[in-house]
């Protein structure tokens, strides 16, 4: 407690420097509550302090939950953790043959799938845990089943159903007999909003990118969202989560859960990415001295974080009202320092140096290389990305039959600004070097860029309309409505879901009532919300830059290579925060053809057509983070004479018609 006490100034400055209104903390060791307490505001317009017992959005540290509600299922044996969901949802099933027949009840928890996270479909709150669970046997899987972590809230989601199932009686209902009633957890229950307890819940926020003002986020509760991130709590209730898992299933002398069952749910299962192991609902942290066991959660408006160091007796919870702002991540790192020691992350973060662009030496191959602890994740030409493990301090190849044959060798030291790496394939042996602009094209950015404008042409600040088909082939649906866009920029896709008959909204900007969804990069920049601003490679687009060169950032062209059989200039544009991103631009059109922002998303742009003197591609493909597939199609586009903003506001519509 004195040591937790010593760290309240670094708390404050936390809270400061990230603009969280408040948070509350809650330390438990042996057994016992050593500190509780609430910083900041919950409600700042009415001056409210945060106290341990003020209500949060929990996010998806109610996957924790999930977990130990099947794990006392598996107890009673009411289901087996081994045996295929189908029993209990006889309507599961995913298009991977492989993953379909050998897919159990406790992968759904793990990640494992191969399918990404498929989440357009709850987030927007129309479809119910059902309908969404029953989209996941339509999704395209992006990856191997069990080769790469992919987080997926439908299928945890999915576990929930399956527990409700065995029990015969909704997972909520389980939740409070079987966990939250025992454990005394009065505040802890599905997410409610406006607030069933007004009297405690903390208001949401966000930080405005652009003015820095906190302001209230827009929130709401997700109806196919419980199990899985849909729960709330307080500082307090979390005390008793918390010690409920460091005693290995028991309160106050009484016990709810075997000692074995608590360890099955905290057992790291699957390899989920180079720096953890996941399990159900909880992350094993490599990169500790010991076994450390924790979980985030992220939603509008909130945040949470749930760490336990079984081995210490130790365990924590942090609640804030502040998303995007990432304040539990340095509250998590200062008590983990103070409290156990820090992580040893000499070895990753020389690896992490590998981060970045590299060009072959004669300028007609790219190479992307991220990194993930001790491993490399490669790829190549814009291919798959394939993961490499490491052999010796500087040498990497890839291990898994579903991967491309292939190894890495560092020539000199990633810390170079030149550095150069050997990439040995079935193909051959080709030398890379960090992309650093010593390829020379005849011409300036500034000149391309240029070009580039004259080539998409003016759209004089009107908005496109297009008729669009939109294809989310990794969520397992389609949509026909109206696509509102300004040149190559994307901006939303307003239709209805192809197997029903409402109005939904399925894009990276929508709206329902009581909240609108946002994503950077369908915004102009005086206009772009959250935590938006903050990154101007997503909220620049074409469009917004055929006036010259992106503001604060350094462009150059570093290369060429053959992009679906067309010749392209490949553009590397970096900021000062070191986010950069790759554009392919044709050779001979000087159109976009390809966008990737790495580790964030790829789009690529085809079947260019004028319209009013505007070059649009009528074919557009984005993969995000996870891999996920997003297919938009024109059939039909036109300029109207109505601000851009307009497109914001679908509320104000005309209800669609498919006649009109």
């Amino acid at each position: 407690a004195s040591v937790i006490q010593g760290l309240e100034s670094k708390f404050r400055d936390i809270l400061a420097k990230t603009k969280v209104p408040g948070f509350s903390i809650v330390v438990i060791k042996d057994d016992k509550i050593a500190y509780i307490k609430g910083f900041g505001l919950r409600d700042v317009g009415k001056k409210l302090p945060f106290t341990p017992e003020t209500i949060t959005h929990i996010a998806s540290t109610s996957k924790a939950f999930c977990g130990i509600t099947m794990c006392m299922a598996a107890e009673q044996g009411l289901l087996r953790l081994d045996e295929s969901p189908k029993r209990l949802l006889p309507y599961f099933h995913l298009k991977d043959t492989e993953a379909d027949q050998q897919f159990t009840l406790a992968d759904l928890l793990c990640h494992s799938s191969g399918l990404p996270r498929t989440d357009l479909a709850w987030f927007f709150g129309d479809v119910s845990a059902t309908e969404a669970s029953k989209l996941l046997g339509k999704g395209e899987p992006t990856y191997p089943f069990r080769y790469r972590g992919q987080y997926s809230n439908i299928m945890v989601e999915t576990g929930g159903l399956a527990v409700a199932s065995a029990f015969g009686k909704p997972w909520a209902q389980v939740l409070e007999e079987k966990i939250t009633k025992p454990l005394g957890m009065t505040s802890t229950r599905p997410f409610s909003f406006p607030s069933d307890s007004p009297e405690s819940a903390a208001t949401g926020y966000y930080t405005d990118p652009i003015t820095g003002e906190t302001k209230a986020d827009l929130v709401a509760p997700y109806p196919g969202l419980v199990a899985a991130g849909g729960l709330q709590s307080c500082a307090r209730d979390m005390a008793q989560w918390v010690r409920f898992h460091l005693n290995k299933g028991e309160v106050n002398g009484k016990r709810l859960l075997s000692a074995e069952m608590v360890e099955e749910a905290h057992r790291p299962r699957f390899d989920y990415s180079g720096n953890s192991w996941y399990g159900f609902g909880w992350s094993t942290d490599k990169a500790m001295h010991e076994p450390v066991i924790s979980h985030g959660g992220d939603l509008p408006g909130y945040q949470t974080r749930v760490v336990l160091v079984p081995n210490r007796h130790l365990g924590f919870a942090i609640l804030t009202n502040n998303d995007g702002a990432g304040a539990t991540i340095p509250i998590t790192k200062l008590l983990l320092d103070s409290l156990v020691g820090e992580r040893d992350l000499r070895d990753s973060k020389r690896i992490a140096k590998a981060v970045g662009l590299y060009v072959s030496r004669d300028g007609t191959q790219l190479m992307n290389l991220q990194t993930s602890g001790s491993e490399i994740w490669a790829s190549i030409d814009c291919g798959r990305i394939v993961r490499l493990r490491p052999v010796d301090s500087n040498h990497w190849k890839s291990t898994d039959s579903n991967d491309e044959a292939m190894s890495l060798e560092v020539l000199g030291d990633f810390k170079a600004e030149a550095a150069a790496v050997k990439l040995t394939r079935t193909s051959g042996t080709v030398e890379f070097r960090r992309s650093n602009s010593d390829y020379k094209p005849g011409f300036t950015p500034r000149e391309l860029y240029r070009r580039v404008a004259a080539a998409i042409g003016a759209s004089g600040g009107k908005t496109l309309e297009c008729r669009v088909n939109a294809s989310f082939a990794s969520e397992g649906l389609g949509v026909d409505g109206l696509m509102y866009r300004e040149a190559t920029n994307r901006f939303a896709v307003f239709g209805k879901l192809a197997s029903d008959s409402r109005a939904i909204c399925y894009m990276h900007q929508g709206t329902r009532p009581q909240m609108t969804f946002f994503n950077a990069n369908t915004y102009r920049k005086e206009e772009a919300p959250s935590t938006a601003g903050s990154r101007p490679w997503l909220v620049a687009g074409y469009a917004n830059e055929s006036a010259g060169l992106p503001v604060g950032a350094r462009v150059e062209i570093v290369g060429e290579t053959i992009f679906e059989k067309e010749p392209v200039y490949v553009v590397k544009t970096t900021w000062a925060d070191k986010e950069y991103r790759v554009d392919f631009i044709s050779k001979s059109r000087y159109l976009p053809l390809r966008r990737e922002v790495p580790g964030s998303f790829i789009e690529r742009y085809a079947e260019y057509q004028t319209i009013e003197g505007v070059a649009i591609p009528f074919r557009q493909i984005l993969t995000d983070d996870n891999d996920s597939n997003f297919r938009i199609n024109v059939k039909s586009a036109k300029f109207i004479n109505r601000e851009m903003h307009w497109a914001y506001y679908p509320t104000s519509w005309p209800k669609l018609d498919d006649k009109k």
